[in-house]
């Protein structure tokens, strides 16, 4: 059998504010019709910022000014692989223009999903709508100063919406429910930044929360997803084979660890980032570090393909 062409590229997301920059495909082109996110080919050799750049004033008359990277995942078509790389762009100079004569428009991020968009570039998002930060609660042993510790770990984190990961094995399912409709109804988080950490049943209680952490167990049995479409499945990943049945589950992102060593978990080897990069590439979904995270490690995760990082005690704070 001939070996599958692979094909490195840097694309682009442009953000102005709310909205996003989509361009069509043309005539003549594979999937034409279709949108995505401009940007084309990594030259052999070519940095992918550099190949970015040069994308950009080609295609849209305009050089990035500040940029980061948003996801980097692989994709398989029926003629040939793709290794793409995201980046987000919030600033630019130059006029903005269609120097090939494309179609384009700008879309706000919540309408992307109506869009045509390439398969390809449909992970992007997802990665758009997630913050870089998802903090796991400790277990809850004195209520008013764990209540506390939440209010100011939540009002410390450097991203704007921090995702929450409720997580207190030890509770029972009562007890449970009942912390988690004390936190929506007294202490203010909001339900579209929780998630909580069981059975998918639990989504048939609070209806409004963002969606659910799977348990080892939950996660393990195969089946199909578990949750609905528009609710948020998070799944924790530790080798290849659970990060196979992750896909298979249709997981919406996945927590990568251990990615350092960890006091929790001695016993488990961290994974490195080179570790964590080639599952979070091969995932094709936002993938956070996990395992000795803080909030610092997030521009190193970003490098290695990481939507962030996520953690309980980097980012807890009494």
């Amino acid at each position: 059998m001939p070996e599958r062409s692979r094909i490195r590229v840097a694309a682009a997301v442009l953000c102005d504010g709310d909205r996003v920059l989509i361009t069509q495909r043309p005539a003549g082109k594979a999937h034409a019709g279709q949108w995505e996110f401009p940007g084309g080919k990594i030259e052999t050799g070519e940095p992918p910022l550099a190949a970015l750049d040069r994308e950009l004033r080609e295609e849209l008359g305009i050089a990035p000014a500040s940029c980061r990277p948003l996801i980097s995942l692989s994709h398989s078509y029926p003629e040939f692989d793709v290794e793409l790389q995201f980046f987000l762009v919030t600033a630019w100079s130059g006029g903005l223009q269609a120097m090939e004569g494309q179609a384009m428009k700008w879309v706000s991020r919540a309408r992307l999903h109506d869009e045509d968009i390439l398969p390809a570039d449909k992970p992007v998002l997802q990665a758009l709508n997630l913050p870089t930060e998802l903090l796991i609660t400790p277990p809850c042993d004195d209520e008013d100063s764990w209540l506390a510790s939440l209010a100011i770990s939540l009002a410390s984190t450097s991203a704007a919406s921090p995702l929450l990961q409720l997580r207190q094995p030890q509770l029972s399912p009562r007890d449970y429910e009942g912390l988690v409709r004390r936190l929506l109804d007294q202490h203010g988080v909001r339900p579209e930044h929780l998630i909580l950490n069981g059975p998918p049943q639990l989504l048939d209680t609070f209806p409004e929360v963002a969606g659910i952490h799977l348990p080892a167990a939950e996660a393990a049995r195969p089946s199909g997803r578990p949750v609905a479409e528009g609710k948020l499945l998070s799944i924790a990943v530790h080798d290849d084979t659970e990060l196979d049945q992750a896909i298979r589950l249709d997981a919406d992102l996945l927590l990568i660890s251990p990615v350092k060593p960890t006091l929790s978990h001695p016993e488990m080897q961290a994974i490195g980032w080179k570790g964590f990069s080639g599952m979070a590439r091969n995932a094709g979904r936002p993938s956070y570090a996990l395992g000795g995270m803080t909030p610092a490690d997030a521009d190193v995760a970003w490098e290695y393909g990481g939507q962030g990082v996520a953690g309980i005690r980097g980012f807890w704070k009494s």
